[in-house]
């Protein structure tokens, strides 16, 4: 629960301190977590508690909003090796995240932190 917890928090931090820009790094880092979110879910299927179950079922708008966005892979993948020995990965895949789904992100998030918050989930 503190994993899932945890993930909530911080997702609704960054959604409450980034302003929506289509072009920004921390906005596609948002749109993102939808791998972070299957992941999670995976790990908290394992896990047989009533009240994970519950805060998991409070996911399921999340989930749905992540699930609808269209992701486009990029068949261009490169690596490079930067001047002080770093590589650096390019290509993959982009995540179309508009405006309404942001604000829409936001407002479920929200809904599900009070929830935890006030110890009603």
């Amino acid at each position: 629960m503190i994993v899932v917890g945890g993930w909530v928090e911080g997702l609704n931090i960054i959604l409450n301190c980034q302003d929506y820009n289509d072009s920004s790094e921390v906005v596609q880092r948002i749109a993102d977590q939808r791998l972070t979110l299957e992941n999670l879910l995976v790990f908290a299927s394992r896990i047989q508690n009533e009240d994970l179950d519950n805060i998991i079922a409070e996911l399921a708008p999340v989930e749905e909003l992540y699930n609808s966005l269209v992701v486009t892979e990029d068949s261009d993948f490169t690596s490079e090796e930067s001047e002080d020995g770093v590589v650096v990965f390019g290509g993959g895949s982009t995540v179309s995240f508009s405006e309404e789904d942001f604000n829409n992100l936001k407002s479920i998030v929200a809904e599900i932190r009070a929830s935890i918050v006030d110890g009603t989930l």
